[in-house]
């Protein structure tokens, strides 16, 4: 995805929403997009497909865009808006993670997520800057994100992914288990290239970025856990 075609698209500029005193950022379809390597034509393929956005926050604004496309989208989180397209989780320290998605098995076609705080948090190198802070009353917050990626292994059809972002470099060895018989893929993102291109010599670019959430390291390039999404695919 060009990296000129996210900025200054209409997904971008007018849905971008960022509400730093309730710790939440919306990003933009663009952007999720982007940061999961998904281009044009892997939407077009996906018409009439069902698929789940696991944390799609409070705007949703990528499962609006892929309905908009004839993508049947929906969307999971603690602040998803109300509608029958989303699932509401009411997130509590005793809440059980396990069956948490109030879907059956093996229901869709694709699982995205892009930046869920308790993963990336928990298993990547990558520190969320703004973030919700309520899961991290939870006691046992690598337990929460063991289970929400069982959850998104269930949930996607044998055959299928789970394809998320950034990639999860910090797995333990009880999350491998969770992810027993599937496999593990790299997906490098061409728009990280073009990202750290404009970062060079761009403010605004850098602006961007930091308000995102995004860190970058010396030199202004990006760490390795962020140039790639990270492609889960079910066992048949």
């Amino acid at each position: 995805m060009k990296l000129e075609r996210v900025l200054r698209s209409e997904q971008f500029s007018d849905e971008r929403e960022l509400e730093a005193s309730e710790g939440i950022i919306c990003y933009s379809a663009g952007w999720q997009m982007a940061m999961l390597g998904l281009e044009d034509e892997d939407i077009e393929k996906l018409r009439g497909k069902k698929v789940l956005d696991v944390g799609c926050g409070r705007e949703a604004n990528l499962v609006r865009y892929l309905r908009e496309k004839g993508i049947e989208a929906e969307g999971i989180d603690s602040k998803a808006p109300a509608g029958d397209w989303f699932i509401r989780q009411n997130v509590t320290n005793e809440y059980p993670w396990e069956g948490s998605i109030m879907r059956g098995n093996n229901e869709y076609d694709l699982v995205i997520s892009n930046c869920v705080n308790i993963l990336a948090d928990t298993f990547s190198s990558h520190q969320v800057a703004v973030t919700v802070p309520l899961w991290r009353e939870v006691e046992d917050t690598k337990k929460m994100a063991r289970s929400i990626l069982s959850e998104m292994i269930r949930v996607v059809k044998p055959g299928c992914k789970v394809l998320m972002s950034p990639f999860l470099d910090k797995l333990d060895e009880q999350a491998m288990e969770k992810l027993k018989g599937s496999r593990i893929e790299k997906v490098e993102l061409e728009f990280i290239k073009e990202l750290e291109q404009a970062l060079k010599g761009d403010e605004n670019a850098r602006a961007m970025v930091a308000a995102f959430g995004y860190q970058t390291t010396e030199g202004n390039t990006f760490p390795d856990f962020l140039r790639y999404a990270m492609a889960i695919y079910k066992e048949r």
